[in-house]
């Protein structure tokens, strides 16, 4: 994998955000589909997204001061990512992946 360490929590951070905010625009969509501008809007989170694959394949980044933030002023927690190794022994204070994608799932306020 090409790229420092840094450029890949970036970047996976960045896929990450895109995709849920792909997540939001379905969300909003009418159960019948899309409007032609939550069409347009998903399609450009589309492009952001192969974007961001595409530099993490070629190991590409625009340097940034700063990871991406959530909102203003709330920035990431990438902390575990990008300085702490998790052996199986010490593994009780962290989520596992499947812990992980169930808070994607049912912690978005409609299902809590």
């Amino acid at each position: 994998m090409k790229g420092s360490k840094d450029h890949l929590i970036e970047k996976t951070f960045e896929a990450f955000f895109e995709l849920e905010d792909m997540r939001e625009i379905i969300r909003r969509s009418l159960p019948t589909g899309m409007s032609a501008v939550e069409e347009d809007a998903f399609m450009k989170s589309t492009a952001n997204l192969k974007s961001v694959i595409e530099a993490l394949e070629k190991g590409t980044s625009e340097k940034q001061a700063n990871f991406p933030q959530i909102v203003d002023r709330i920035g990431l927690r990438y902390r575990e990512e990008g300085n702490i190794n998790i052996q199986p022994i010490q593994a009780a204070g962290r989520l596992t992946p499947e812990a992980r994608k169930a808070l994607i799932s049912y912690g978005d306020g409609y299902s809590t």
